[in-house]
């Protein structure tokens, strides 16, 4: 995590020493770890410490509560999968892939990110209703994302209208992220199959539009 993604408003108070930021990367990297593996819920601060190799004074002395772990870690997942999605949807190549190549690799960008992220699940799919920042910054999220969605389809399809692909853009962000959130509910078969339905539903929708 960089410096520049330590929200003061989310912490207690900023590391500005490179000792400081290792030690507060390892906090949220042990709270990742142990929300992934027991839920949110039972986890608790002197454990995350414990982990971490750290002591609660020291944890304290950045976040004081587990809530705020939790903000930070969502406060990351968001950051880092918006630079994601911006990046795929600005390189000249997507433009011109067949709109089930498209989808395709928006998917395998997606399923990267949670392989690569363990406690995603935790932050927004078990955690979601404890916190209603997190809440926040999910819907946040995805009104940004909706936004770059519909500035796509423009320049996708320029014959379509602004109305009409940011009401595109919003069908398409909460089909994704409902669906999304289902597969996240279970095992990774399901989840597999679940990826399946969901390409087929934005397929047959976006194909009327974008398909040429």
């Amino acid at each position: 995590m960089h410096e520049d993604a330590l929200n003061p408003e989310v912490m207690r108070r900023k590391p500005q020493q490179a000792r400081a930021i290792k030690r507060v990367n390892k906090i949220l990297a042990a709270a990742e770890g142990l929300f992934a593996q027991v839920g949110y819920e039972a986890a608790s601060t002197n454990a995350i410490a414990a982990r971490a190799q750290t002591s609660i004074g020291s944890l304290y002395r950045f976040f004081p509560d587990k809530e705020a772990l939790l903000k930070a870690l969502a406060e990351r997942y968001i950051e880092q999968m918006h630079e994601t999605f911006s990046q795929v949807h600005h390189s000249p190549e997507v433009l011109d892939l067949p709109l089930s190549d498209y989808i395709d690799r928006i998917m395998r960008e997606f399923e990267a990110f949670i392989r690569a992220n363990p406690g995603y699940r935790a932050v927004f799919v078990e955690s979601l209703a404890a916190s209603a920042s997190v809440q926040a910054m999910d819907a946040d999220l995805c009104s940004q994302v909706a936004e770059e969605l519909a500035e796509f389809y423009r320049r996708k399809a320029p014959h379509l209208s602004r109305d009409q692909t940011e009401l595109m853009a919003l069908v398409v962000v909460e089909v994704a992220r409902n669906l999304r959130r289902l597969s996240l509910t279970r095992d990774a078969q399901f989840q597999q199959q679940v990826a399946g339905e969901l390409k087929k539903l934005l397929l047959a929708y976006l194909q009327p539009y974008l398909g040429k």
